[in-house]
């Protein structure tokens, strides 16, 4: 997968599934640290995941941009890669 391909996921929260929908924006790898570049290159988004470090077992992520509504703040998430699965 690269950059500009768009995506979607499952995840869990609160017991319920959810479906996501997003555009990879970023590829981490290795000892880059996901929340100090979305911190610096994403300044206007709401981060939704919280690690400083890639996901256990991975040496490559991707940061999702998933934007809800018109007016809406985009979101930024980084979901398990196992988990994405691209749309065409």
């Amino acid at each position: 997968m690269k950059v500009g391909d768009n995506v979607t996921w499952e995840s869990q929260s609160g017991g319920w599934m959810t479906r996501k929908t997003g555009k990879i924006v970023r590829i981490v790898k290795g000892n880059d640290e996901p929340c100090s570049i979305a911190y610096k290159e994403f300044p206007n988004h709401r981060l939704m995941f919280d690690g400083f470090s890639l996901p256990r077992g991975y040496d490559v992520a991707y940061l999702i941009e998933v934007i809800t509504g018109p007016r809406a703040q985009p979101r930024l998430y980084m979901p398990y890669p196992k988990h994405l699965r691209p749309i065409k």
